[in-house]
């Protein structure tokens, strides 16, 4: 039962309609018996939404805990039923411009517009026209309510909402004065609280928001922001245990908002925990593509994630990461693409991203480099010399770029060329490894050019061209 009357025979009226006659259940009834029943059903439900009431109404306790979505719901009953009782009807008029519904609580109020020297509904018509951006025809509306009304609940609720009007013309300071007037009449006047906890975030004073927002959190049992703004708080001074405390709690009453979602990447990210962070930060993108905290640390931790996989040879895994859209066009992806594509083998599909990471980043030695390799598989030697050669130029003391150039040299039977390739690949070689195959290679193509033999297929060459292909993989 959403509602309470004082009248035993009408509650028992409303629940016998709820259950229908016995006999219904047993056998069918006649069409005006079964549409008796349901008429019983509807005045019950009228008569409880009309009768003065012992126990406060739904949506007046759901707005003394500031719960306006769990209110909304109870007050579209309120308009299905077309009661006009007028504590209802003011109290979701409340709710829904509270909620924004501007329309929806313009048209509730007509019902009672009889009752228009009503204070609440003054109070009411002001918010109004607060939200229509009139504050000076609110501050008139309001100052007659404060003026009539003074020492009174109704005076105290006319000051807190002049706060809320000096507040949305940007007017901090005389808001706080009115909320802390407020406060000190009524300290549960959790509207009031919450009202002077953003002032002083406003002002960077963070003690004192604080304690604030904890006392609005008590008065307000399911309120989210004020949850959410102690563990932003706790959070940025490092007070891990309170943040994670008051973070779960949003998370309990609301898990689909972004914000507390994108929060929890954060608590993470400081525990040391990235892959839970990312979990978090991928949830918060699923329901706000525009996050930019969000994009920002994906964008960050995507990179040492894929590159963990990458490294790890989970290059199935990798490439589902970099697929994602949130993540396929941010700098770099396009290059780590190609490079799984082309480690998998499928090189034409490796090339294309390759080419694209070549345009946001002209002259990359890496991205020309792993292009020159695909070309090589795709039989395509003359680009991929000159891609090898813009690796050189990108960077010189690479030797790796050198040994795959004078492959590539080898294979057009070019062995002045190659000679100095190998030559130059000795010299700024590093690896004993890849010292000693590139001495091997250029003792090979000095006995080609001694020989005068320069035009000679050689036995055992790879794909009909030189001979052992240089490493792949970037030594850096």
């Amino acid at each position: 039962m959403l509602f309470f009357s004082r009248s035993n025979l009408l509650e028992e009226s409303c629940v016998q309609a709820i259950k229908g006659p016995p006999a219904l259940t047993r056998t069918m009834q006649t069409k005006r018996n079964t549409t008796l029943t349901w008429q019983s059903f509807g005045i019950a439900l009228v008569l409880l939404l009309s009768k003065n009431t012992l126990a406060v109404s739904p949506v007046r306790a759901y707005l003394t805990e500031n719960r306006l979505e769990d209110a909304v719901g109870a007050c579209r009953q309120v308009e299905v039923l077309g009661t006009s009782d007028v504590d209802s009807v003011l109290a979701c008029a409340w709710v829904y411009y509270r909620t924004d519904r501007i329309a929806a609580a313009e048209k509730i109020l007509e019902r009672v517009k009889r009752k228009s020297n009503l204070p609440e509904y003054q109070l009411l018509i002001a918010l109004g026209k607060m939200k229509a951006k009139d504050y000076g025809e609110a501050k008139k509306i309001l100052d007659n309510v404060t003026n009539e009304n003074r020492g009174t609940a109704t005076g105290l609720s006319a000051q807190e909402l002049q706060g809320e009007n000096y507040e949305m013309q940007g007017q901090l300071s005389t808001a706080a004065f009115l909320y802390k007037q407020v406060i000190g009449d009524d300290p549960k006047r959790a509207r009031s609280q919450w009202g002077l906890a953003r002032y002083h975030l406003s002002q960077g004073d963070t003690n004192r928001a604080a304690r604030e927002l904890e006392t609005v959190a008590l008065l307000w049992p399911k309120h989210v922001a004020s949850r959410f703004d102690l563990a932003v708080l706790a959070i940025s001074q490092d007070n891990l245990k309170d943040g994670a405390k008051w973070l779960m709690d949003c998370y309990r009453l609301n898990r689909a908002d972004p914000g507390v979602l994108e929060q929890m990447g954060i608590l993470f990210e400081k525990k040391g925990q990235i892959s839970e962070a990312v979990r978090y930060w991928q949830k918060t993108l699923d329901l706000k593509k525009d996050s930019p905290i969000a994009k920002e640390k994906m964008a960050h931790y995507a990179i040492q994630v894929i590159d963990n996989l990458m490294e790890a040879g989970k290059l199935a895994e990798a490439l589902v990461q970099l697929k994602k859209p949130e993540i396929a066009d941010q700098p770099g992806m396009a290059l780590r693409r190609g490079i799984v594509y082309r480690t998998m083998g499928q090189y034409e599909k490796a090339a294309v991203d390759l080419r694209a990471a070549l345009v946001t980043k002209p002259g990359d030695p890496r991205a020309s480099r792993e292009l020159g390799v695909c070309y090589v598989n795709l039989k395509l030697l003359s680009q991929a010399a000159n891609s090898f050669r813009k690796a050189v130029q990108g960077d010189p003391d690479n030797a790796i770029n050198h040994a795959w150039l004078a492959w590539v040299y080898e294979s057009q039977r070019d062995w002045t060329q190659a000679r100095q390739e190998w030559q130059r690949t000795i010299e700024v070689a590093t690896d004993p490894v890849a010292l000693q195959r590139a001495s091997r290679r250029l003792a090979s193509v000095e006995k080609q050019l001694g020989d005068g033999k320069g035009s000679r297929k050689r036995k055992g060459m790879d794909m009909g061209v030189a001979g052992e292909k240089p490493e792949s993989e970037d030594e850096e």
